[in-house]
């Protein structure tokens, strides 16, 4: 038989032995698993975050082009868009419209709009460029210039070179 000192000893040593192995088969395991959720919650905020921010990027992106397409397709129209092209520049060049040529070519169409390039050359100082480019990117027009080159400045005259994108209205 065990005396009660020894009993008390068991016991003891039992109890330890107890909580030790709650310890490693309860709580250890619950830490990593608590762990690994984090990480993974951390993971999803982040993907959220980025989906955010692209979704961001893409609202930046598609809200002008989203306004755009409205402009051109909404209300009947005065002028045609090659025609409002040529008056823009004629009222910019001045003098200098009549050596401009215009050749304008579809890039894309769609079921409601069409995106059509209009490439201009002709004859300009860099200042009527400017001022061009300036009409051409104003906010209430569906025109945007897409490049432009002055090649050959000699005496304040070159040769300008631009394309200029803009919407049409398809009707069916």
């Amino acid at each position: 038989m065990l005396s009660n000192r020894e009993q008390r000893w068991i016991v003891a040593g039992g109890t330890v032995a107890l909580v030790l192995l709650y310890l490693w088969l309860v709580l250890l395991p619950l830490g990593t698993y608590h762990r690994r959720m984090r990480q993974r919650i951390g993971r999803l905020w982040g993907t959220v975050e980025k989906l955010e921010r692209e979704i961001g990027d893409y609202i930046r992106v598609a809200e002008p082009v989203r306004v755009l397409i409205r402009r051109a397709t909404e209300g009947p129209e005065k002028l045609k868009p090659a025609e409002k092209i040529r008056l823009f520049v004629r009222q910019t060049l001045g003098k200098g419209a009549a050596t401009v040529s215009y050749t304008v070519t579809p890039v894309w169409e769609g079921s409601r709009v069409a995106l059509l390039r209009c490439r201009l050359k002709g004859k300009t100082t860099p200042g009527q460029v400017f001022k061009l480019v300036q009409r051409f990117d104003g906010a209430y027009t569906p025109f945007r210039v897409g490049s432009w080159r002055m090649e050959h400045l000699r005496g304040g005259i070159g040769d300008l070179t631009m394309e200029v994108y803009y919407l049409k209205a398809v009707h069916p």
